[in-house]
């Protein structure tokens, strides 16, 4: 009896790894460091070209956080100003503002409607939170 191949569950490791586009170069090795300027020119050149070009990136990703801050702080005060139009991409919003002194004071019917409901004993709650409902088969009909 011969029993089949089985093929490995997990995926190689031998595939070769993509470097990240923007990542820094290895070190120097000793041919860097050992050879004539002649030859470490070129090296050298292109090292200062490298340095300025990470410096303009640094300096354009601080001028993008600092227009993201700008845009914050600018969406901030549209909403203290309250003109909601161009922070809110397009939606449309209304919001009710409630009369100040007529806030807090109840009228009749609230009052009516906060009696009934404590007079009423099927919307009566006990104390642990459950509903007194009676059923058909109890004596509180």
């Amino acid at each position: 009896m011969e029993h089949p191949k089985l093929s490995p569950q997990t995926p190689s490791k031998n595939k070769e790894t993509k470097k990240r586009p923007g990542a820094q170069q290895g070190l120097r090795t000793a041919y860097h460091i050992f050879t004539s300027s002649g030859r470490k020119n070129p090296y050298n050149e292109e090292s200062k070209k490298e340095r300025e070009r990470v410096k303009e990136m640094a300096a354009f990703k601080e001028r993008e956080k600092m227009k993201e801050m700008a845009a914050l702080k600018d969406c901030q005060n549209l909403q203290n100003t309250k003109t909601h139009e161009t922070c809110l991409e397009g939606d449309y919003h209304v919001t009710l503002e409630a009369e100040l002194e007529n806030f807090l004071v109840p009228d009749e019917s609230t009052v009516n409607l906060a009696i009934t409901m404590m007079n009423d004993p099927m919307l009566q709650i006990d104390c642990f939170g459950s509903l007194n409902i009676p059923a058909e088969g109890s004596n509180l009909l």
